[in-house]
C-alpha cells in the first residue's frame, strides 16, 4: 500500500513544471493585446523584442519607428490580477 502522507509510491502527484507562458502585452496607444509564448527563463528584454516582432508581423497600428528594447518601458497591467493565469503587461514608449 502507498504511503500517502509523505507523497512516495506510486500514488504520488507531482506537479508538473512550466514550460512555456502566455502573456497578454498591450502597446502603448494600440487596439488590444499581442499575444506572446515565451519560455519563464526568458527576460523583460526577451518579452519586449518578441512582444515589439508580433506586434509588426500583426501589422498593428500605430506603426512603431524602432524596435530596439532600450526605447521601451514594461509594466503590470491594473487588470492582472483578474485571473491567476493570465498576465497582461503594458509596453510603453519613452
Amino acid at each position: 500500500m502507498p504511503d500517502l502522507l509523505t507523497g512516495s509510491g506510486s500514488a504520488a502527484v507531482t506537479t508538473p513544471k512550466l514550460t512555456k507562458l502566455l502573456l497578454h502585452v498591450t502597446i502603448q496607444r494600440s487596439l488590444g493585446a499581442v499575444r506572446v509564448v515565451m519560455a519563464p527563463e526568458a527576460t523583460t528584454e526577451d518579452l519586449i523584442v518578441t512582444a515589439l516582432r508580433q506586434y509588426e508581423k500583426e501589422v498593428r497600428l500605430p506603426l512603431i519607428r524602432s524596435s530596439d528594447a532600450s526605447g521601451f518601458d514594461l509594466h503590470y497591467s491594473q487588470f492582472s490580477l483578474e485571473s491567476k493565469f493570465l498576465i497582461r503587461l503594458l509596453l510603453y514608449i519613452r
